[in-house]
C-alpha cells in the first residue's frame, strides 16, 4: 500500500478498518457496530 499526501489518514483508517475486521471473525460482533 503506499500513501501519498493527503491519503496518509485514509491508510490509517484503512489499516484500522482492517485490523477492526480482522478482531470482529474472531470476537463477538457485538462492539462492531456502524
Amino acid at each position: 500500500m503506499i500513501a501519498v499526501g493527503g491519503n496518509d489518514n485514509f491508510s490509517a483508517r484503512f489499516i484500522l478498518r482492517s485490523s477492526a475486521i480482522a478482531a470482529s471473525t474472531s470476537l463477538p460482533a457485538s462492539s462492531t457496530g456502524e
